[in-house]
Parts: structure tokens; sequence; C-alpha cells
């Protein structure tokens, strides 16, 4: 509704930008009668008239270089007032959206251009949700009717907007529509703050597993370390009483000529050999190591567990 969208007030945005990096300022405010039109709010209901102004070879400057670029002026609808003011619906807003498009792509294809820069049209003050204008250029250039044969939307990156993340997921399976729903930043943030917490929980989760193991492992050496004494034990006894045994079963068989049967130190000799063999016996185990209370390998085991 103003030269540059009010680039000499002070505002600004994606056609204040161009302003700023040309001279398109300059041919804009000699066009005051044709934003004046726009600027008649009863007309159209906010929704402007399908007007554009083509303006030829405009030059442009950045750091040192310059280019030169023909500019094509038209205002998308302005959805926030038509919907606040005149109660415009959404079906016709997106009719009116459709058409301005259109019409841009065809002044585009009259001045013969197959490489074009776009914006996010209307998606400033105007109220437009980028979602529903890269739809609408999306719908427009897959038709395949059009010059242009290489399209550029220069969108940046905002910290308050998502318009370029919009955008690219809309434009991401071209010229088909996307149908997988768009993720918000602030969805992807609470993704990933899920996403990290689950990462330290499943290492914890280990680090508990890890621990129950060694756990276990301990618990097991104990039940491993009892069952070594009482084997060690019945071993000891074993090995102290099977020579009793022998010479208790041989002099019970009681036969003839046995030696000392019948004699005063047969009694006392048998004892003494029986004691003999008993001690023997304690000092075989106990050069073996098996009268330990807990072995040293398995005492250095336990140690290290």
């Amino acid at each position: 509704t103003r030269p540059g969208g009010g680039y000499d007030r002070g505002a600004w945005g994606q056609e204040q930008a161009l302003c700023a990096s040309s001279f398109l300022f300059n041919v804009l405010s000699e066009k005051g009668g044709w934003y004046a039109e726009n600027r008649r709010r009863f007309v159209n209901c906010e929704l402007y008239r399908n007007r554009a102004l083509a303006v030829p070879r405009v030059r442009f400057e950045r750091d040192g270089f310059h280019s030169y670029a023909d500019v094509i002026v038209a205002a998308a609808p302005n959805a926030r007032r038509a919907r606040e003011e005149y109660r415009v619906s959404d079906d016709a807003l997106l009719a009116a959206l459709r058409d301005r498009v259109r019409l841009v792509m065809a002044v585009a294809d009259d001045l013969g251009h197959e490489k074009l820069v776009l914006g996010a049209f209307g998606c400033g003050v105007f109220g437009w949700e980028a979602a529903a204008v890269a739809e609408a250029f999306r719908a427009e250039l897959a038709r395949g009717t059009h010059a242009a044969r290489e399209v550029t939307f220069a969108i940046p990156r905002g910290r308050a907007d998502e318009n370029l993340e919009v955008f690219e997921h809309a434009l991401a399976t071209f010229p088909d529509p996307n149908p997988a729903p768009y993720v918000t930043r602030a969805e992807r943030a609470a993704w990933d703050r899920f996403a990290a917490r689950a990462a330290s929980l499943r290492d914890e989760a280990e680090t508990l597993r890890e621990y129950t193991m060694q756990l276990w492992q301990v618990c097991h050496a104990n039940i491993e370390l009892r069952q070594t004494r009482v084997t060690t034990w019945l071993t000891v006894v074993a090995t102290v009483f099977l020579p009793l045994d022998l010479v208790t079963g041989w002099y019970g068989m009681n036969f003839p000529n046995m030696l000392a049967p019948g004699v005063p130190w047969g009694y006392p000799a048998v004892a003494s050999a029986a004691a003999l063999l008993a001690l023997g016996g304690l000092w075989y185990c106990r050069c073996r190591g098996l009268l330990e209370v807990v072995p040293e390998k398995r005492k250095k085991y336990i140690e290290k567990q």
C-alpha cells in the first residue's frame, strides 16, 4: 500500500531489504497513484486487486559488486485485516492467494525469465502462514506450464519465525506435496530433550546392569567358596579315616595267624599305627593346603571382585 512497504519510514522486511540494496525505491516512489488504489480499504475487503508492477533492470549493489534484475511488485492479500475487519473466510483468502501467485508467475512468463527469486509472500505483517504460501507456490510451479526453470526462495532464517524451515519442508518432495507433517522448532527441541534423557537413562541402566552382574559374580563366588569348604573338609575326613577303615576292616576279618592278635602289646601297637596314619593324613592335607579356611587363590579372587 506504500512505495517500498514503508521503507522511507524505517520499516524493514523483504521488500525493504530490496530497496536498501538497490535503486528500487526511487522508481516505486514515483508510482503513488498505483499504491493509492490499494490503500482504498473498502476495495475488495483488503484482498487488493490482481495488479502488479514490472520494474526492469533494477541495479543492485552489495560489497562493491553490482548487477541488474527485473523486479515484479505485487501485493499479497492482507489476510490479517481481511479476517479481522471483513470476516473473510479462509477459502476466499486461499483463493485470492492462489490467484495472486498465478499473476506473479504470469508476469514472469511474459518477461521471459527462466530464473526467478521469490520470497515468503505475505508472511510478515499481512499475517499469512508460511505453510499456506509455500503450498500455493508449490502447486503453481508443479503445473509445469511456466517459463521458469530455476526458482530460488530467498528466505532468511529468522529467530522469531520458521518461514525458511516451513518452505524447505513443503518443497522437499517437489513437485509432489510432502505427506509428512511439519515438526516445529519447539517440537524438535522437545524431542531432542527426550532423546537426551532417554540416552541418559539408557546409560544409567547399563551401569546398573554392570553393577548387578558384578554383584552376581561376587555372590556366585561366595557360593563356590562355601562349596569348596565343604568339599575340602570332606576330603580331609576321607583322607584321615580311610586308612583307619582299612585297618579296622582288615582286623575285622579274624583270620588265623594275623599280626599280634593275642600278644599284650598288640592293641597298643595297632592303636599307635592308626594314630600315626591319622597324623600322616593330617600332615598330608596340611601340605596340600586343604586345611586352610580360605584357599589363597580363592581369597585373592574374592578381594579382586
